[in-house]
């Protein structure tokens, strides 16, 4: 049977307030709304589109929303070129768990193309064996079902660093790992499995799932 490790990307993999914030800010200005504190605007980081409206604009049109994320899009292009970097030590830890003979699949509520471009620029997008973008009307709980039924295994581990991440694991039935090092600590802080770096994920993972 498969054993499959999903991944967040921002947060967890990508430290993506390097150019985020940046591209929620340039958004902000261009479409001549109010700029909102960068502790608002980080909560937009890796949730669901639903989600971010009612933090960018709770009152006004999704088709306005819509306008302002084709603006964060390019703006988020544009920096992740200068400013977009994995944490240290996960093009290793990828590796290593492929080389385990892990499956490693991306769990993420970000489109497909911005994930796509992302990995790219992260220089991880080969060690990949699938790629699960956002589906409108989907969560993420929603989204690894997917990658599980995808690979079928009941053999899978979620790792994040977002209350979304653990609630899809507890909904799935599949442990998680937080990481404690990535954007939102305090969120995962409680999990069973948290790891401090990433270079603890290999041995952590093959102790929770066993070796392939």
């Amino acid at each position: 049977m498969n054993k499959v490790v999903a991944f967040d990307l921002d947060g967890t993999l990508s430290q993506s307030d390097a150019y985020l914030l940046r591209a929620y800010e340039g958004g902000l200005e261009a479409m001549g709304m109010p700029m909102l504190p960068k502790e608002r605007l980080m909560q937009m980081i890796g949730g669901t589109v639903d989600d971010n409206k009612e933090i960018i604009l709770p009152e006004g049109s999704m088709e306005k929303f819509m306008e302002y994320l084709h603006v964060v899009d390019s703006l988020a292009e544009k920096y992740a070129r200068l400013y977009g970097h994995t944490y240290p030590g996960i093009p290793e830890a990828l590796a290593q768990l492929r080389e385990k003979g892990y499956k490693i699949a991306l769990c993420s509520n970000g489109a497909e193309g911005y994930i796509r471009f992302i990995l790219d620029v992260l220089g991880i997008q080969e060690l990949f064996d699938a790629i699960q973008p956002n589906i409108p009307g989907w969560n993420k709980s929603d989204l690894l079902r997917k990658i599980l039924k995808d690979f079928q295994t009941t053999q899978g581990v979620m790792v994040g660093d977002r209350h979304f991440d653990w609630e899809a694991a507890k909904d799935n039935q599949v442990p998680f790992i937080g990481c404690l090092y990535g954007l939102f600590p305090n969120e995962v802080e409680k999990a069973e499995f948290t790891i401090s770096s990433p270079e603890q994920l290999p041995a952590l993972v093959e102790s929770i799932l066993g070796p392939v």
